[in-house]
């Protein structure tokens, strides 16, 4: 999983595009609705324990 990391900090980090992001998420076995669904419950969490997110 340690790659997978650290292809989301690229992401985060704005060195890799959404594109490149998903595609190797892909070729990894995981899908979009995974990476979304995951997105999903984090943003509830850090909603729900007023955690500030800085994008």
């Amino acid at each position: 999983m340690q790659i997978q990391q650290q292809v989301t900090q690229k992401l985060l980090d704005k060195e890799i595009d959404w594109e490149f992001y998903f595609d190797f998420m892909a070729e990894s076995g995981i899908e979009p609705e995974e990476l979304i669904d995951t997105a999903q419950g984090n943003l509830d969490f850090a909603i729900k324990e007023n955690i500030i997110l800085e994008l």
